[in-house]
């Protein structure tokens, strides 16, 4: 089912670096994300989120965290606290983008 209210992006890129802020208010949002080509990290820094990944067991993060994704895993946040934030962190210099190698989504 799709969250009433959608999470809230903005983006800042520096010096090859893309960083994508994500906000999300609700506890049992998923936010679907991608496998990527290279490997890149995500910073929670607020509130919790279950991190689910094709190549290990879901795992919790409280802020401050920082998750690691290797490059081709694809993964998906779900929320855990009333509003969340997380960073995702991209090197984008080889491309100018962020190269997705998969795309993940939820079915309704």
């Amino acid at each position: 089912m799709r969250a009433e209210q959608q999470p809230e992006t903005t983006e800042f890129v520096a010096d090859g670096v893309w960083i994508n802020q994500v906000v999300i208010k609700g506890i049992g949002i998923a936010l679907p994300q991608h496998a990527h080509q290279h490997d890149h990290m995500t910073c929670v820094t607020k509130g919790s989120v279950r991190v689910e990944r094709d190549d290990m067991a879901p795992q919790e993060f409280t802020a401050p965290a920082v998750v690691m994704i290797p490059a081709l895993v694809k993964h998906l946040f779900v929320t855990l606290s009333e509003e969340v934030i997380v960073l995702c962190i991209h090197r984008i210099d080889r491309t100018g983008s962020v190269e997705v190698a998969e795309e993940h989504h939820i079915v309704e």
